[in-house]
């Protein structure tokens, strides 16, 4: 086998030129095929942002429904407690007035029981008053007082403490039993 320089020539440009058109042919899939990989990637990367942006609306979501759950339960707490605070200010108030009323009551009952006590003191005083003066008339009226009614001279009677009276009774020889007269 002899090998020609038409030979080496046709053999290297074939080479050549086969490498080349298959090389050109072989970037230009390989080109093709990197750009598919490249938008195949970047529509991967676009999905999984677009999850990841959708779980970040849902997360969103949720926080803003709990949120709102949130505001709901303080709006409602909110108005119980209003609620709780209108009743216990309503039972303040009644409690208010009913010691407020018993006040009332008492100070009436002791402006009573002071005008009533002033009055039993002064008929008390006035009792006094009258017993002493009542004393000072059988005082004075002593001298006149005589245990036998029939008696013309007066004797003095003692008086005990016991209010009984001691009486000087001249009996008559003839009479034994004098009864006393009552004035029944």
């Amino acid at each position: 086998m002899e090998i020609t320089l038409e030979a080496i020539i046709s053999l290297i440009t074939l080479f050549v030129g086969g490498t080349g058109v298959g090389g050109f042919l072989f970037w230009r899939q390989h080109k093709r095929k990197e750009e598919a990989e490249a938008k195949l990637a970047e529509a991967e990367a676009k999905l999984k942002e677009a999850e990841v942006r959708k779980a970040e609306i849902e997360a969103n979501k949720e926080q803003q429904d709990y949120y709102q759950q949130l505001a709901k339960d303080l709006a409602e707490d909110r108005e119980d407690r209003k609620r709780q605070n209108d009743e216990l200010r309503a039972e303040r108030d009644h409690y208010k007035n009913e010691r407020n009323d018993y006040r009332d009551v008492l100070a009436k009952r002791d402006e009573e029981f002071r005008k009533f006590r002033i009055k039993t003191e002064e008929e008390l005083d006035s009792l006094r008053r009258n017993q002493a003066r009542q004393g000072r008339m059988i005082e004075a009226m002593r001298p006149f007082m005589c245990g036998d009614l029939r008696c013309p001279n007066r004797q003095r009677v003692t008086t005990l403490d016991a209010e009984a009276l001691e009486r000087t009774i001249h009996i008559n020889e003839e009479q034994q039993d004098i009864d006393p007269y009552n004035g029944d």
